[in-house]
């Protein structure tokens, strides 16, 4: 056998072997750079969320602290929401000193005061749990993620857990009768003090990690 040929075939099955690495090569590179666009994209909807919830919230700040206020004064705090928390807690928990109208319950209380209803919450978590539940985001810097996590998590542990529970109180029995007047209109002004509360630390953190995204 000429040693031309033997030469040549080897040469040519180099080639050939070198022509599947590099095309395995290409094809791998192309589809983590794909996965890589994914995440990223994933990741920009998380975050654009993230910016439609902090909209939401701060829509409707300014009307649960006018309802926080409002039950406040009317379970017998004079300063309203600008007490101390400790003479707040003091004064809603004694019993009313003046008299209570006839027939007066939480709901017709809540309805004098709430123009606008209990103020609904319109946080969203669409975008984060579609990307949690595809693992989209597992190419994104573990940091960046657990910054997210944690503003998520801060708005169904706080926020949206106190709002259901006070949307809940209006639907207890308890609302509409006049004997529970007193206790159901406290726990309402607890409430309602506790959400301002949450509501103002949500939209400092939704500010901060914005803003940790907005600088690159």
């Amino acid at each position: 056998m000429p040693r031309s040929w033997v030469a040549q075939t080897l040469v040519e099955s180099v080639l050939i072997v070198f022509g599947v690495v590099l095309g395995l090569s290409a094809t791998s590179w192309y589809e983590h750079r794909r996965a890589v666009a994914d995440s990223e994209a994933a990741f920009a909807r998380v975050v654009a969320e993230v910016a439609a919830n902090r909209e939401s919230l701060n829509g409707v700040r300014a009307y649960h602290r006018e309802l926080a206020d409002a039950l406040v004064r009317r379970a017998g705090v004079d300063d309203g929401i600008g007490a101390s928390m400790s003479d707040m807690v003091d004064t809603l928990g004694r019993p009313l000193d003046a008299p209570l109208d006839d027939g007066e319950t939480l709901i017709t209380a809540f309805v004098d005061i709430a123009h606008q209803g209990v103020g609904d919450l319109f946080l969203q978590d669409v975008a984060w749990s579609t990307a949690q539940a595809r693992n989209d985001l597992a190419l994104v810097d573990f940091e960046d993620v657990q910054e997210i996590a944690r503003v998520y998590r801060l708005a169904d542990d706080g926020v949206t857990s106190t709002w259901r529970a006070i949307a809940g109180q209006l639907q207890a029995a308890s609302a509409l009768d006049p004997a529970g007047y007193d206790v159901a209109t406290r726990r309402m002004a607890f409430g309602y003090v506790e959400l301002v509360a949450q509501e103002n630390y949500l939209a400092t953190e939704y500010d901060r990690v914005l803003a940790r995204f907005d600088e690159r």
